[in-house]
């Protein structure tokens, strides 16, 4: 007969278990446990200290040295020295009245008038502290015909300095087209800069027409006005000074710039710079 199993020992497929239960727990095994707690109670830097980091890198940009500014184009500052179209007008007003004048009560009226006009011009231009470059010219040009005038006694000698002025710029047109190389595609180009225009043919014959067109419209001014003046017909010159004066200019402008911007694939992108924009 078998003995029975002492009551007080315990069973061997227990004690694995049991002996596992008991041993203590790696204090490692404890501290990944309760890891996200800890990292909750660590202290966390002032409010002033975080806004400090985050305002610091703008700070930093603030202190770099900055790039320099980009120089405005020399197209835009020939430009705004001109004054844009306001100056022209400007430059144009003196002339205006003293053909008006002069068509109205004689030289002297014309003298008087045409000084007004233009130390008006110049000093509202001053007041709103504007570019004078084409106030002062404009000024310079009318002192000049009315010196002519003064010196001849005659009216008619006021224009006869635009007569030669005109003269003299259809003779330079002219023989810019002689010499293959157009006035005007060159003032297009400084505008509006086209590369190696002169290497195409198409826009070679493009701007030779064009500068033909202003060669023709400076030839009419010396032809009709230089008829006028012969027949020392004061009033009908001042007439014609006016006539072919900013109207022929603007047609003319209207003209290259269609065709000018047509031939070039620039309709879209050209824009006038400066104060010619506005």
């Amino acid at each position: 007969m078998t003995d029975p199993a002492p009551t007080g020992v315990p069973d061997r497929a227990q004690l694995p278990a049991a002996d596992a239960a008991d041993r203590p727990q790696p204090a490692e095994a404890a501290g990944h446990a309760q890891r996200p707690a800890g990292i909750a109670d660590r202290p966390q830097p002032p409010a002033a200290d975080a806004a400090d980091r985050a305002q610091r890198p703008a700070a930093d940009a603030a202190d770099r040295p900055q790039p320099p500014a980009a120089e405005p184009p020399m197209r835009d500052l020939v430009l705004d020295s001109l004054g844009g179209w306001r100056g022209f007008l400007d430059a144009g007003l003196p002339s205006l009245c003293f053909i008006v004048a002069n068509a109205i009560g004689g030289l002297t009226p014309a003298i008087w008038a045409g000084g007004v006009a233009g130390a008006a011009v110049f000093l509202l231009r001053v007041l709103r502290k504007e570019k004078i470059q084409q106030a002062v010219s404009g000024l310079f040009a009318l002192a000049l015909c009315i010196f002519i005038a003064r010196q001849t006694g005659e009216s008619r000698d006021f224009f006869a300095f635009g007569i030669l002025r005109s003269g003299a710029f259809a003779l330079v047109l002219l023989g810019s087209l002689v010499l293959r190389r157009p006035l005007i595609g060159y003032a297009w180009s400084f505008f509006s800069p086209v590369e190696r225009w002169r290497d195409d043919p198409r826009l070679l014959r493009v701007f030779n027409w064009l500068t033909a067109i202003w060669a023709g419209g400076f030839a009419l001014r010396f032809v009709l006005e230089g008829v006028f003046y012969l027949a020392d017909s004061t009033t009908a010159l001042g007439a014609m000074r006016i006539a072919l004066g900013y109207p022929l200019t603007f047609v003319m402008l209207l003209v290259t710039y269609l065709i000018a911007s047509k031939a070039t694939g620039q309709e879209r992108r050209i824009r006038l710079p400066g104060r010619f924009g506005r």
